[in-house]
């Protein structure tokens, strides 16, 4: 026996997913990139852009709190970017895309639905800057030791 009104329900939420799945999607191609789990292609693909199409698929993630599609993208770009910053590959422009990320959506990153991403960014940030603090460190006391012969 089969509850029709059950099935009905389970159709509309299978539909209901689908359609944020594809709202996410077909907003940019950051979102597209994003969904996929691959911090590398997404670095690939920003990469590509020139500056202004950076920083315009960034605001295109998310049209705010109220936006479902949009919150996910933002979290996934998060978890990505944080990926990124442990892999420690292209840290200026990863450093970019972070403050741009952010500054766009930090009404959205402030939610609790982010709390997550958000403290692994903030930890994967604040290694990256150990070591970039580190190497600046290691740099002026050889740029010293050579100027004192």
């Amino acid at each position: 026996c089969v509850d029709d009104d059950a099935s009905d329900a389970s159709d509309t939420g299978l539909d209901a997913a689908a359609g944020l799945e594809e709202d996410a999607r077909s907003r940019c191609g950051l979102a597209a990139a994003s969904l996929n789990g691959d911090a590398g292609a997404v670095l690939a693909h920003l990469a590509d852009l020139g500056a202004a199409n950076v920083d315009a698929e960034i605001a295109l993630l998310c049209r705010g709190p109220h936006d479902a599609a949009g919150i996910k993208l933002v979290r996934s770009v998060a978890a990505l970017l944080a990926d990124a910053l442990r892999g420690r590959d292209d840290f200026d422009a990863v450093q970019a895309y972070v403050f741009r990320l952010v500054q766009h959506h930090s009404a959205v990153l402030g939610m609790k639905a982010c709390s997550g991403e958000m403290a692994a960014l903030a930890s994967a940030q604040r290694d990256a800057a150990a070591r970039f603090r580190d190497l600046v460190d290691e740099t002026a006391c050889l740029l010293e030791t050579a100027a004192n012969g």
